[in-house]
């Protein structure tokens, strides 16, 4: 604040004493011991920066910042959001390789990324709506991938997303001691999973967002 006051004082008092010489050069003729001749030149203030050492705002928060980054918690957030960060196959596109190098070069993105942040919590089958469309076909593949014995994944939650071509399994309530699970797990468990829901249809519809803006 002391800066941008100075900044806004000096080029009002500027204004008045700034004469063109010849060839239109401007020059600036101030009285001996004037506020003017204190604070001239006007570019040692600004509107955004500190009177003291000269920095910006940005750069006092950054140093403020500073001593609170890269926490553990901070290095928690920025694993699950490179866990979550997935580039499809229809956005990689592999650069040719020259016939005189003999090294291949590496993939460049060049589709929006897509955010999967359910992957954390439920079996992801979104692969296999996507390649496949015959609902018979994509119930034999689930049970092929998840299913070691073959058996039916009985009991399972299946969840699909047709508008997003996205889906879930989720294995069924365990009780304790090889007992049912009580009533009262099933209606928490229902309201998760209705929680879930919201949250990942959110999320598909900023991964749809994301995609129309490039």
């Amino acid at each position: 604040a002391p800066s941008a006051l100075l900044y806004k004082w000096c080029h009002h008092l500027l204004k008045d004493h700034l004469i063109e010489g010849k060839g239109g050069h401007m020059y600036v003729r101030f009285e001996s011991n004037s506020i003017l001749q204190l604070l001239y030149p006007c570019n040692r203030y600004s509107p955004n920066k500190c009177l003291v050492c000269g920095g910006s705002y940005p750069d006092h928060l950054e140093l403020w910042w500073s001593n609170k980054l890269y926490t553990p918690f901070d290095r928690h957030l920025d694993r699950v959001y490179q866990a979550a960060l997935t580039i499809r196959d229809a956005g990689v596109k592999a650069l040719s390789r020259k016939k005189s190098s003999s090294k291949s070069k590496e993939p460049v993105i060049v589709g929006p990324p897509t955010f999967s942040f359910h992957k954390d919590y439920v079996y992801d089958v979104s692969d296999i709506l996507r390649e496949e469309k015959d609902r018979k076909k994509q119930l034999q593949k689930i049970v092929k991938k998840y299913s070691p014995d073959r058996k039916p994944l009985k009991g399972w939650t299946m969840q699909t997303f047709p508008a997003f071509q996205v889906g879930y399994i989720l294995p069924p309530i365990e009780g304790a001691k090889e007992k049912k699970p009580s009533i009262i797990y099933g209606m928490v468990r229902a309201v998760v999973l209705g929680a879930f829901n919201d949250f990942l249809y959110l999320q598909e519809v900023e991964n749809g967002k994301i995609k129309d803006k490039q």
